[in-house]
């Protein structure tokens, strides 16, 4: 069961890559109606994101990608929802296709600084089973206080991205 839905998500992560790829070869960049019907879905994944769902983020920012697979944004996006949904490789997969992106120095340093970052927090949740078959596991990877108080509390359960980078849905 576990493989089908691990085969499943990777068939799903991996479409995008080919449109993309497939657009790149071409040298044609999306039609203008594309780019806005992947704006509209971008805007749902916002609301979605915003309530805490995020599957259905995930799902609608596909979408978008899909639609419009040069849109970095899109791509940012879908790291820090991954990264909000715990999902640290699926996280660590579009921040890493980001720094493939043209991309400005301060947008690299940023997204550089977040791949370290949850490079240390998977190295971190492969921790030592516990007795009765329990894993340790690491939930919340945003140490700092403030994000705490913002969150309204201490939240367990989830993972924060920093508050650099929520910015761009929130």
């Amino acid at each position: 069961m576990r493989r089908a839905v691990l085969a499943c998500f990777a068939a799903i992560a991996i479409a995008p890559l080919l449109v993309t790829y497939a657009h790149a070869q071409s040298g044609k960049k999306p039609p203008p109606e594309a780019v806005k019907a992947a704006q509209a879905h971008m805007t749902k994944a916002r609301a979605l994101y915003e309530a805490g769902n995020y599957p259905d983020a995930i799902a609608e920012l596909e979408t978008a990608r899909a639609l419009d697979p040069y849109a970095k944004d899109l791509v940012f996006n879908l790291g820090i929802v991954h990264e909000k949904a715990l999902h640290i490789e699926e996280a660590l997969h579009f921040y890493k296709l980001y720094l493939d992106m043209d991309i400005d120095p301060t947008e690299r340093a940023r997204a550089e600084n977040i791949v370290k970052r949850l490079e240390g927090a998977r190295v971190q949740s492969r921790a030592p089973e516990l007795p009765g078959g329990l894993t340790a596991a690491l939930v919340d990877v945003d140490p700092d206080p403030r994000h705490v108080q913002q969150r309204g509390g201490h939240q367990p359960g989830r993972a924060a991205a920093s508050h650099d980078d929520v910015h761009r849905l929130v």
